[in-house]
């Protein structure tokens, strides 16, 4: 007996060989043909992985409704996560079958995903974005309680100091910006979080955080 896809054709020993060493592209070259627009219109209330996809998630899990595996799905800023980030590449994903004890998914390594732009996916789980960019996009630096602050922009532009101590009346963290060389004619920085009580500096700068909310009126300097 044997399984013929475009390019060979197989005895299921071979097949089984093929599918263990290589399994996953083996897969998706004897499984693609046979995605057909008869089989497509027996699939109800599928989506494309690009339908299904939103810009507030960092990743997802879809299930190809076809043959019921899953894919997770990641993102960057908002977009998916394409072959050699390219603005045109293909998407990639993680292939995986439920596990044996139905504890969750053992996925693959990553994987370019095929028929992604078939109605055969449907959405099973997915994260909204946690980057600063992102959570902090509908800051409102007209709130009353912001009304004496400045964009962080201008408190830096006012100061000759190598270094300002900073609070942000959003998220009601203290900053320490550390001046470093300028860049592109405006004056670069590295920021810490600083506990003003113990004076500990955090060992992680937050230079995400503090962008996100550069040009927002909720700073103020503080003097020591």
């Amino acid at each position: 007996m044997f399984f013929t896809d475009l390019e060979h054709s197989y005895s299921i020993n071979e097949f089984v060989k093929q599918a263990l060493n290589n399994s996953f592209d083996f897969y998706r070259k004897a499984n693609i043909l046979q995605v057909t627009q008869e089989v497509l219109s027996t699939i109800k209330d599928g989506k494309t992985i690009y339908e299904l996809w939103s810009h507030d998630y960092s990743w997802m899990i879809v299930e190809n409704l076809f043959n019921g595996k899953v894919m997770l799905i990641k993102g960057t800023d908002g977009e998916m996560w394409r072959e050699r980030n390219k603005d045109n590449g293909k998407i990639v994903g993680k292939y995986s079958n439920k596990n044996l004890y139905g504890r969750g998914y053992t996925y693959s390594s990553d994987y370019v995903v095929w028929d992604a732009e078939k109605p055969i996916w449907r959405l099973i789980k997915s994260e909204e974005r946690t980057d600063p960019a992102y959570v902090y996009r509908n800051v409102d630096d007209k709130d009353s309680k912001f009304s004496e602050c400045r964009d962080l922009r201008h408190i830096v532009n006012q100061t000759n100091a190598g270094s300002i101590i900073v609070k942000c009346l959003f998220n009601y963290v203290t900053y320490m910006l550390d001046f470093v060389n300028a860049a592109y004619g405006s004056r670069a920085f590295n920021a810490y979080t600083i506990n003003l009580e113990t004076g500990e500096i955090g060992d992680k700068h937050q230079n995400g955080i503090v962008m996100a909310l550069f040009d927002k009126k909720v700073w103020v300097e503080i003097k020591l």
